[in-house]
C-alpha cells in the first residue's frame, strides 16, 4: 500500500511538473506574441506619426512660400512681416520634430521630405532668391 502511494505521489508530482512547464512555454509565447504586437502598433504609430507630420510640413512650407510670393510682389506690406516672423520661428521646430521622430530613417520619409524641400527650391529659384 505503501508503495502505491508513493507511486501516485510521484506520478501527481510528475504530471504537476509537466503543467508547469506548458504553462511556462504557453506564458513564454503570450510574451512573444504581445512584444510582436507591440511592435507592430510602435511601427503603425510611428508611420501615422510620420504621415500626419508630412502632411502638416508641406501645408506649413505652402504658406511659407505663399507669403514669400506676396512679399516680392508688395515688399511694402507690414503684415506680411508679422505672417513671416511667425513662419520663419516655426522653421525651427519643424527640423526639431523631424529628428525626435526619426522618419528621416525610412526611405519612403526621407523621399517625400527631399521633394518638399526640392519644390521650395524650385520656388525660391522662380523668384530669383537663389
Amino acid at each position: 500500500m505503501k508503495n502505491l502511494f508513493a507511486l501516485s505521489l510521484l506520478f501527481t508530482m510528475f504530471l504537476v511538473s509537466c503543467g508547469n512547464n506548458q504553462t511556462k512555454k504557453e506564458s513564454t509565447t503570450d510574451e512573444v506574441i504581445t512584444e510582436e504586437k507591440s511592435a507592430v502598433m510602435d511601427e503603425v504609430n510611428e508611420t501615422k506619426n510620420c504621415d500626419e507630420f508630412l502632411d502638416n510640413y508641406e501645408k506649413w512650407v505652402d504658406d511659407y512660400l505663399k507669403v514669400i510670393e506676396k512679399y516680392m510682389k508688395n515688399p511694402m506690406d507690414q503684415s506680411l512681416m508679422t505672417d513671416y516672423t511667425k513662419l520663419a520661428n516655426e522653421a525651427m521646430t519643424w527640423y526639431s520634430q523631424w529628428d525626435v521622430l526619426k522618419c528621416a530613417s525610412r526611405e519612403k520619409y526621407e523621399k517625400r521630405f527631399d521633394e518638399i524641400s526640392e519644390k521650395v527650391d524650385k520656388k525660391m529659384e522662380e523668384l530669383g532668391l537663389d
